[in-house]
């Protein structure tokens, strides 16, 4: 076993992983806190967001890091019905990972939709993810189409797309993504969800599956979730997993500061299983997160922070690599 720290075998895996797999093949080229709300046509656009904060602190195998982070979210919608019309939902992400190094990870999204009287819907999606780290500089584009629905107590959506990676590679490659995602609101205290999705390149990619949830009562606010993320013999590496699993909880700040603030704490276990590619790794580690969320505009259910790993998966991207590099190199 390699006694290399951990913290940079997994840093340098990232291009390894990324060069090796997507620059050897040649294919051809083919989230959101707060409700979606619709207006009417003789109203201005109504929309609704959440604005969080979020600082986390933890060691795998005995190595620190910390994390800082800025999420913007919100959702657009115009139409002459309030079940009915066009909408969009856009995010930014911000976040800092700093080990023995720097890492900085961005994210932006926009993905415009149209929403039939039945609730059905049809959309575009566009999301570009940036990675940076001590000696690499990395950039990845997803698009697609979008289909579902979203009622009041429940939606549901399917995504097919494709991935071009662009930055301290050679040339700009691209793979498929395909997934879903579902939702429940049994009640308006309380979600369920669940997400799979998969970055495939010949054959041979990148899965993620999660499930979370969230359960509100008063100015408290529970939230729980796991995620797993595992390459499948991809970019020399026979085996890799990395699984989270969060449980945290939320306070109503309202009465106190003026403001429909929420202050939450998150503990999140993690395990870690890497094999081949010269490297061998296996460990735990742990993660205190905490977060401050300032929703705006229209909000009428109970939703994790987007910090958690609850969030991620209730409101999270669509690419199952772009938006979960956190969570599959395991920081």
């Amino acid at each position: 076993m390699s006694n290399t720290p951990f913290r940079h075998r997994l840093v340098a895996l990232v291009p390894a992983v990324i060069g090796s797999s997507l620059a050897a093949q040649t294919l051809p080229t083919g989230e959101v806190s707060g409700q979606n709300v619709l207006g009417r046509a003789s109203e201005a656009p109504l929309y609704s967001g959440t604005a969080t904060l979020g600082y986390g602190n933890g060691e795998i195998e005995g190595e620190d890091f910390d994390r800082r982070s800025l999420m913007l979210s919100g959702d657009v919608a115009f139409g002459r019905r309030p079940d009915a019309g066009f909408g969009a939902e856009l995010r930014l992400d911000l976040e800092t990972l700093e080990a023995d190094g720097e890492l900085d990870l961005s994210g932006f999204s926009v993905a415009p939709r149209y929403r039939y009287n039945y609730g059905g819907e049809l959309g575009v999606y566009f999301e570009r993810t940036g990675f940076s780290g001590p000696d690499d500089d990395l950039r990845f584009n997803s698009y697609g189409v979008t289909g579902g629905y979203d009622y009041s107590f429940s939606d549901f959506e399917v995504y097919y797309g494709r991935i071009e990676a662009i930055g301290d590679l050679e040339g700009e490659d691209t793979g498929t993504e395909y997934g879903a995602r579902y939702a429940a609101r049994p009640m308006p205290e309380a979600v369920i969800g669940g997400l799979w999705g998969r970055t495939e390149i010949d054959g041979e990619g990148i899965n993620v599956l999660g499930l979370g949830g969230a359960y509100s009562r008063g100015q408290l606010t529970l939230f729980g979730g796991i995620t797993r993320a595992s390459l499948d013999d991809l970019g020399g590496i026979d085996e890799y997993s990395g699984t989270a699993l969060g449980i945290g909880a939320g306070y109503d700040l309202g009465g106190v500061a003026g403001l429909p603030l929420m202050a939450s704490v998150e503990y999140v276990d993690r395990n870690l299983r890497l094999e081949g590619g010269g490297e061998e790794f296996d460990g735990d580690g742990h993660e205190i997160r905490l977060g401050l969320s300032l929703p705006f505009g229209a909000q009428s259910a109970v939703s994790p922070p987007q910090s958690s790993v609850a969030g991620s998966v209730i409101d999270g991207g669509r690419s199952a690599f772009g938006n979960n590099l956190t969570s599959l190199f395991g920081f």
